[in-house]
């Protein structure tokens, strides 16, 4: 096979180091009591709604809208809240790091009929799908038929 292993992400060791420190402050502070426990409260609910699906780790659910709208109630949760005190670390900012390294590698191959896997944390895909499909040069093909193939 002849491919390219085109690394995209935008983490780096201190960056999760300050990440962590940042958010165990958070946590700890008195005065954010309020801002943490919506931040647990909407995983909490999130988590439920996984539950009530009973369909928890199951790629084809992982592919679908209804996963991406049940991340997003932590995930906005989280990033409304915290995203801007965490840094680089935070949601939408790692994201844009994540997405920026992409793009470059994208435009490296713009129009040349390559096929793209791209491959994060299942939480990125309802953000990383909203920026790729912004994009008019590329086309998202849906997971069904591959995990068809691979299933059988």
């Amino acid at each position: 096979m002849d491919f390219e292993i085109i690394p995209t992400a935008g983490w780096t060791k201190p960056m999760a180091d300050e990440h962590s420190a940042k958010l165990r402050a958070i946590s700890q502070d008195t005065s954010r009591l309020a801002d943490w426990n919506a931040y647990t409260q909407a995983n909490k609910r999130a988590d439920s709604l996984y539950a009530a699906t009973g369909k928890v780790n199951d790629p084809y659910f992982i592919h679908t809208h209804t996963y991406d709208s049940i991340q997003d109630i932590a995930l906005q949760t989280y990033n409304s809240l915290f995203n801007v005190e965490l840094g680089p670390g935070g949601w939408e900012n790692i994201n844009i790091a994540h997405y920026w390294n992409i793009e470059k590698a994208l435009e490296k191959h713009r129009y040349k009929g390559k096929l793209f896997l791209i491959v994060y944390g299942a939480g990125h895909k309802g953000w990383m799908l909203r920026e790729l499909q912004k994009r008019d040069d590329i086309t998202l093909l849906e997971m069904t038929p591959f995990l068809d193939r691979i299933s059988n």
